[in-house]
C-alpha cells in the first residue's frame, strides 16, 4: 500500500510558514519555494541591499491602544516601544529557561552523588542486566 499523496497546500501547512507556494499553474504548475523569513532581515534579493519596510498588522484594538499609550508616556515611537517590550519578554523567557536548566542540572548532580559508586556511569541496559535474569525475572 502506498502512502497518501500530499498536495502542495497540505505540505506547506505541515512544514510551516517558511514555505511559499509559487508558480504559474498554467505554464509550470505549482512549486514549493522555501525561504527563511529572518534570513534577509528586510532585504530583497537583487534590490542592491536597500531595506524594505517590514509590516506587522495588529488587529486587536486593545493591543494597539496599549502600544500607543506606552509610546505617548515614554516619548518613543510605537515601533520602538513594541520592540523593547518583545526584547524584554524574550530575555525574561531565556532567563527563566536558564534557571530551570540550572535546577535540573543541580538535581541531576545530587541524584548521581546519591547513587552507590558501583551504579554510577552504567547504561540502562547494564542496570537492567543487573536487576533481571535472562528470562526477565527479578534476580
Amino acid at each position: 500500500m502506498q502512502p497518501p499523496r500530499l498536495g502542495l497546500r497540505m505540505l506547506a501547512q505541515i512544514i510551516g510558514p517558511e514555505v511559499v507556494i509559487a508558480g504559474d499553474r498554467a505554464r509550470h504548475g505549482p512549486r514549493l519555494r522555501f525561504f527563511q523569513p529572518h534570513a534577509s532581515h528586510g532585504r530583497k534579493p537583487g534590490d542592491g541591499g536597500r531595506v524594505m519596510g517590514v509590516q506587522l498588522n495588529i488587529k486587536d484594538a486593545e493591543t494597539v491602544r496599549l502600544a500607543r499609550q506606552l509610546a505617548d508616556a515614554t516619548g518613543q515611537p510605537v515601533t520602538q516601544v513594541i520592540r523593547l517590550a518583545l526584547e524584554r519578554e524574550v530575555q525574561r523567557r531565556e532567563e527563566e529557561f536558564a534557571e530551570v536548566l540550572a535546577k535540573v542540572k543541580e538535581i541531576s548532580r545530587e541524584f548521581i552523588a546519591s547513587m552507590p559508586p558501583e551504579m554510577r556511569g552504567k547504561s540502562s541496559k547494564e542496570w537492567m542486566d543487573d536487576m533481571y535474569d535472562e528470562d526477565g525475572l527479578p534476580k
